[in-house]
């Protein structure tokens, strides 16, 4: 039942193409007249099922290489080169205030560090330590990303006029 539906759906997409004229009814009629695609489908399935994983890793390998070859000269899908550095699109602005964001993180992942090594050894002289540095990191880092903030502000109302 489920496949008879699934013909009708069919039937009326072909003749929803036809009636719009995306497609011929000769196109239509010599479809009908090939060999039914699932049948080859299975014996391909079938024929794969039988091979090896070593015949199967050689026919990918060959695959592979003929889609390469079927490629146009110079195209960029079988490079011999590495594409060159990307340029830096990023504003004066941005470059400081991704340096600082990788500044920051940077210092309270090794202050993560030091502070599970000093939980390890029990030292709390070294922990009360680790937590200063880690006050005053994020007092400097806060203080900076808001003088970045400022001065793109400053910058984006004197471009204003």
């Amino acid at each position: 039942m489920e496949r008879v539906f699934v013909m009708r759906q069919l039937l009326w997409v072909v003749a929803a193409f036809v009636g719009i004229g995306m497609i011929t009814p000769d196109a239509v009629a010599q479809r009908e007249d090939e060999k039914p695609v699932a049948a080859e489908t299975r014996s391909k399935s079938k024929a794969k099922a039988k091979k090896t994983e070593g015949e199967e890793e050689q026919e990918t390998a060959a695959e592979a290489k003929r889609n390469i070859d079927k490629a146009r000269p110079g195209s960029l899908l079988n490079r011999d080169k590495p594409l060159g550095e990307s340029i830096d699109l990023r504003g004066d602005m941005e470059r400081r205030r991704d340096f600082e964001v990788i500044r920051h993180y940077t210092r309270v992942a090794e202050l993560d560090v030091i502070e599970g090594l000093a939980r390890k050894a029990n030292d709390l002289t070294l922990l009360e330590r680790v937590e200063d540095i880690r006050r005053k990191e994020l007092q400097r880092y806060f203080s900076v990303m808001q003088l970045l903030r400022d001065l793109a502000l400053q910058k984006a109302v004197e471009v204003i006029p």
